[in-house]
């Protein structure tokens, strides 16, 4: 087995002994894990990925039946209209780090106070298109943002 020496500050031993307690694990294992989910999320950040957080749910005249929930992915475009119902639709599309295409719908019924919070899962921005409406100017400004996704950040 490897061995790796820790020098840890004195003001930060109480930090090692709550993770310790709360972890239930040895320091080391621990460490690791620490370790693993901050290159993680620096490869998530460096290839342009972000914690999205929305609504998903439904709230109608003033009671909520919503919660939050949250992915990792990139905002490739969106686009707000009204239907012929009187219905206000505001479209988000994203790419997911696992490379689906998440279509964030937000629909609110003018004058009726309801709202309705939904999400749907494609895998390919083609496929996304044929389920749920994108106009023609979003979908290409959808498909110029993925394929930017193709540069190489140099971190020099």
């Amino acid at each position: 087995m490897a061995k790796r020496n820790i020098y840890v500050k004195e003001k930060d031993i109480k930090v090692f002994e709550d993770a310790e307690a709360i972890g239930k694990d040895s320091i080391s294992n621990i460490i690791v894990e620490a370790l693993n989910l901050y290159i993680a999320e620096r490869k998530m950040t460096d290839q342009g990925f972000e914690k999205v957080v929305v609504n998903l749910g439904t709230k109608e005249y003033g009671t909520s039946k919503t919660k939050k929930v949250y992915f990792n992915g990139k905002y490739l475009s969106g686009f707000e209209y009204v239907d012929d119902k009187n219905s206000y639709y505001n479209i988000s599309i994203y790419v997911t780090i696992k490379d689906k295409i998440l279509i964030y719908q937000h629909q609110s019924y003018i004058g009726k106070q309801k709202d309705i919070y939904e999400y749907y899962i494609y895998n390919s921005l083609e496929e996304a298109q044929k389920q749920h409406y994108i106009p023609k100017n979003i979908y290409q400004e959808a498909i110029k943002a993925l394929e930017n996704e193709s540069m190489i950040y140099l971190d020099v």
